[in-house]
């Protein structure tokens, strides 16, 4: 009969209609992105707290540098910082120094750098361009865009030696840099 077709059709779709089990859609955590360590330079020869920073860093559970000279200490990941602590001995030779970046399943994933001097280092930021600069002392700017300039200015004696270095690609960055002097 017409009904006892009707009960078939359900105890039928009651099996044959039933929802596939869901599957697993667990999305995998973003990819982490390393952008650089702030400031970009340190003195040697002493303990300095520096960030690194990036995109997505819940996941970083260490940061080390390639040369066990340098110590690193790695605080609490944030989404956009890991606190890291940098202890250097005095006789660190002058270089730009390499940290690997360590994620939540004990591999590298990404690599920055530092510069280390045996000089003060102060890294101005874009609003501070032009502010005074008061010898000895490593200074850090960054060039936002193509053409950019950045101006420091400065008091010096007669007869005081100043030796001006400008590197660019020696702390990662892509540009070619031209100092000029003037009074």
């Amino acid at each position: 009969s017409f009904d006892a077709c009707d009960e078939m059709q359900s105890i039928d779709c009651g099996i044959l209609c039933q929802a596939p089990a869901k599957k697993d859609e667990t999305k995998a955590p973003p990819k982490p992105e390393i952008m650089r360590i702030v400031p970009r330079g340190i003195q040697r020869g002493g303990q300095t707290e520096v960030t690194l920073q990036g995109k997505n860093l819940t996941g970083v559970l260490a940061v080390k540098c390639t040369d066990s000279r340098v110590a690193t200490f790695t605080g609490p990941a944030t989404d956009g910082g890991v606190p890291v602590i940098l202890r250097t001995p005095a006789d660190l030779p002058r270089a730009t120094y390499e940290f690997q970046v360590i994620g939540s399943e004990g591999k590298e994933i990404g690599r920055t750098s530092i510069r280390i001097s045996n000089l003060p280092s102060r890294e101005f930021a874009p609003a501070e361009v032009g502010g005074a600069v008061q010898f000895p002392m490593t200074v850090l700017g960054a060039l936002e865009k193509p053409g950019a300039i950045d101006r420091y200015e400065c008091t010096a004696k007669a007869g005081q030696s100043i030796i001006l270095d400008g590197t660019s690609k020696g702390v990662g960055g892509k540009a070619d840099l031209t100092l000029q002097l003037t009074d």
